[in-house]
């Protein structure tokens, strides 16, 4: 199969969202050949409908040594204002951690994060509600420690749009602009 053609605008899911990895976040890297999204080569991108599960979990792998160990990190998968405040998921604002954490800081406080949501996820299996509100609140302290949650990490004053649509925000026309934001799209495959 032949890869897909670039053209503005396209998206490059050509298969059920559910059994795809393309985030919907379909531009390519002109200098890496890679979409941006789903950090898929475009080889990649046309084997994936008639790849077997073999051949797709290789692909998988493939794409996380090319991300290397950084592969978590937020402006990787999903836009970020051009502020930094915010990455968009489905259209909704999120708040970005503090840029001026210092990164052994941020480390803990990410791996404090994932044990409160394991905890959490527990709990809930377990259906204990105490064990759930505790871990519920031990990922409440994380996000605030991290910037998530609760007074901003910014100075001058701007106020939070954490969880607002991007559309009704005052980045409408930058989120408006991501379906061409200047860089070659990928079409959907026929």
């Amino acid at each position: 199969m032949a890869a897909p053609a670039i053209q503005a605008g396209k998206r490059c899911a050509m298969t059920d969202p559910s059994a795809s990895p393309c985030t919907g976040h379909c531009t390519l890297d002109p200098t890496q050949q890679h979409c941006l999204g789903c950090h898929r080569s475009l080889a990649e991108i046309a084997a994936w409908p008639d790849a077997s599960p073999t051949a797709r979990r290789a692909i998988l792998a493939a794409v996380a040594a090319r991300q290397g160990p950084g592969r978590a990190a937020v402006h990787k998968t999903h836009p970020v204002t051009p502020d930094g405040r915010y990455f968009v998921v489905r259209g909704r604002l999120w708040r970005c951690s503090d840029p001026r954490l210092d990164p052994a800081e941020r480390a803990v406080l990410v791996q404090a994060l994932m044990t409160a949501r394991r905890a959490k996820g527990q709990a809930m299996r377990q259906g204990d509600a105490a064990a759930r509100e505790a871990a519920r609140a031990q990922v409440e302290t994380a996000k605030q420690a991290l910037g998530e949650r609760g007074p901003v990490w910014w100075d001058d004053g701007a106020p939070d749009y954490n969880r607002h649509l991007a559309r009704n925000s005052p980045y409408a026309e930058w989120f408006a602009g991501l379906g061409d934001p200047g860089l070659p799209q990928m079409e959907k495959s026929t």
